[in-house]
C-alpha cells in the first residue's frame, strides 16, 4: 500500500495515482463518489503455503489491484492511454524493490487483465491488475519470518 502512494509526478512518476489508494474497498457498495476522478484498489485474495519440509514455509501472496477512473478526457483512446500510463506507474513502483527491503524472495511481474473503457454519462476506464510475491515464514508462525 505505501509503495503505491508514493506514485505521484513529483516522485518520478507520470501520473499521481499515490493520491488514491485503498485496500479492499467494496467497489460495488461503495463506488467512487464525485469528487473521486480515480483510483487504486489493492486487494490480497489468494495467499497459497507450501510446506518445503524445512522450518520456515514459502508462501505466495497474491495481490490484485483494481484500477477505476472517470476520464477527464474526451475521447475513450485518451481515456486508454492515461490507464496505460497509470498501469506502467504501478508496474514501475513494483520494480522499485522486488524483494520488499529484504522480506521477500521475489515479485512476480505484473499481469494486465480485462482493461475496458466505457462511455455512460462519462468516460469510465477500468483494469484488473495482478502481481504475487514469494516469501518464507516460519512454520505456523505468520509472525515470524
Amino acid at each position: 500500500m505505501d509503495r503505491m502512494r508514493l506514485i505521484k509526478v513529483a516522485g518520478g512518476y507520470e501520473t499521481d495515482i499515490g493520491h488514491h489508494v485503498f485496500e479492499f474497498r467494496d467497489m460495488d457498495g461503495e463506488p467512487w463518489g464525485d469528487k473521486e476522478a480515480e483510483g487504486l484498489n489493492v486487494r490480497d485474495i489468494e495467499e497459497p503455503a507450501e510446506d518445503q519440509n524445512i522450518r520456515p514455509h514459502a508462501h505466495l501472496k497474491e495481490l490484485f489491484i483494481e484500477l477505476e477512473f472517470r476520464a477527464l478526457e474526451d475521447t475513450t483512446a485518451h481515456a486508454a492511454k492515461r490507464a496505460r500510463k497509470i498501469i506502467a506507474d504501478i508496474e514501475k513502483a513494483l520494480g522499485v524493490d522486488k524483494f520488499w527491503g529484504g522480506k521477500a524472495q521475489g515479485t512476480s511481474p505484473l499481469s494486465v487483465n480485462n482493461l475496458d473503457v466505457k462511455k455512460a454519462d462519462r468516460i469510465y476506464a477500468l483494469c484488473q491488475l495482478k502481481f504475487s510475491i514469494t516469501y518464507r515464514q516460519l512454520a505456523f508462525n505468520p509472525y515470524a519470518q
